[in-house]
């Protein structure tokens, strides 16, 4: 996300994010785990995945190209260099050398951030357990339409796992209006504040203890029918995707290009984290406390790491204010907007004297 910003600008880059979420689904892996379970040898689960990653990884070899500019300008000062044996063009960082110091000081920045930055902290506890809900989701769907429940057999305990997934369709039709709107305030030159990318989060991110609250009354099994646990998981899962996008987005807008990849990397350890420590709870719990209880459990922990989002939309300048990265990335942005402003200002002028 921090890539975008750079070849976008934090005006475009929320509906390029909002889209990238809703075609990188982690619910695509429970769907089709049904039939594979049910159908394959355990040992295809590995093979497949073994054969989509490596076909994944051969595209984005051979497709994406190089962003970053100092890079770039390298590449195009030495082609300029061997084309012209005389030139005396040399890139930026040629002959910059980077020490061990910094080199570590860059990759423990995002974990610096996590422990330091309480808006990357909370707002990642958030992500991380709205995803980590979401993998045990791929586990305790046998136990709630299990042979315990509904009697679905793999597949279709599989297919179940479509109500996410039309979810996360829901939190892009809701966001899609947002955006635009803030677009069109933008170019009307209303300046909007990092804040302004939680607004929305503050009303959708309920329906997740929302959609666990419902759910611990209707996860039983029979005689309540089984669409009333996924039409609770269309909230639950529309509450994820709009968790994952707005605190990406907010957090990329409130510590620019610069520290966002460190602040959403920090976000991402702990989303990889969550979700898979969640394997080594998700089945004890629910052969313990029961489909009820556990969902309880999930329901109260859900109400606590959402109320941070209400604080921080409220507080939030305060809160950046008191940060040494957004305070920097702040000054920067007001200095490049005084040096926009001058250019133009001197451009007007010279048009006026022509």
């Amino acid at each position: 996300m921090g890539q975008l910003v750079e070849l976008l600008g934090l005006r475009y880059v929320s509906q390029k994010c909002c889209f990238a979420e809703l075609i990188s689904f982690a619910v695509i892996g429970g769907i089709c785990g049904g039939p594979i379970e049910q159908y394959l040898d355990w040992r295809w689960n590995f093979w497949i995945q073994l054969m989509l990653g490596l076909s994944v990884q051969a595209i984005h070899f051979c497709t994406v190209p190089e962003t970053r500019a100092t890079i770039m300008l390298n590449r195009a000062a030495a082609k300029k260099r061997k084309a012209v044996p005389n030139s005396c063009v040399f890139g930026p960082t040629e002959h910059e050398e980077i020490s061990i110091k910094k080199v570590l000081e860059i990759m423990g920045r995002p974990y610096k951030m996590l422990v330091c930055e309480p808006i990357v902290g909370f707002l990642s506890l958030l992500s991380g357990f709205s995803d980590a809900l979401i993998f045990s989701f791929l586990e305790s769907y046998g136990y709630v339409f299990g042979a315990e429940g509904w009697g679905f057999t793999p597949t279709q305990a599989g297919l179940a796992l479509f109500a996410l997934f039309i979810g996360y369709w829901l939190a892009g039709v809701i966001y899609y209006p947002v955006i635009r709107r803030h677009n069109q305030q933008r170019k009307r030159g209303q300046v909007l504040g990092p804040e302004s990318r939680l607004s929305a989060l503050r009303w959708v991110v309920l329906l997740l203890p929302i959609g666990l609250f419902g759910s611990a009354f209707v996860v039983g099994g029979p005689p309540l029918p089984w669409i009333l646990p996924l039409l609770f998981a269309i909230l639950i899962g529309c509450a994820n995707l709009a968790i994952y996008y707005a605190t990406i987005d907010y957090m990329v807008a409130a510590y620019g290009g610069t520290y966002s990849a460190s602040a959403t990397g920090g976000n991402g350890f702990t989303r990889d984290v969550l979700a898979g420590i969640c394997s080594f709870y998700t089945g004890p719990m629910y052969k313990k406390l029961g489909v009820k209880n556990s969902t309880w459990v999930l329901f109260a922990i859900s109400s606590l790491v959402c109320l941070p989002v209400f604080f921080i939309y409220k507080w939030g300048p305060e809160i950046r204010a008191r940060s040494k990265y957004a305070e920097r990335i702040q000054k920067d942005r007001e200095e490049n907007a005084a040096v926009k402003q001058a250019m133009h200002e001197r451009r007007d002028a010279l048009e006026n004297v022509v």
